[in-house]
């Protein structure tokens, strides 16, 4: 397993077994996506997609003491949260 698949992986587990709301997962698991970025294995199609989860984030109204992931997904519908859920089990699954 590459470690790109590994961070994915890791991510879908997180989305599945953690704890709180769709939002609050996403953190942990777009936390591990962001990390498989870096791989020089990671595809461009999937480079491309975190890039612009990126810059989302980036521009995120952060509060108190949390990060730019947590301030983005605090935002979120729990609808847009589902389909980016949604894009990691898919990526996932293509990086087998």
């Amino acid at each position: 397993m590459s470690r790109v698949h590994e961070k994915f992986a890791a991510a879908v587990r997180k989305l599945a077994t953690g704890r709180g709301s769709i939002q609050e997962r996403l953190v942990g698991a777009l936390r591990e996506v962001y990390q498989a970025k870096e791989d020089e294995d990671v595809p461009i199609d999937v480079a491309l997609e975190i890039q612009q989860f990126e810059r989302l984030w980036n521009a995120a109204q952060q509060m108190g003491g949390e990060g730019q992931i947590e301030a983005w997904t605090r935002t979120l519908p729990d609808g847009e949260a589902v389909e980016i859920a949604d894009w990691i089990v898919s990526a996932e699954y293509r990086l087998r």
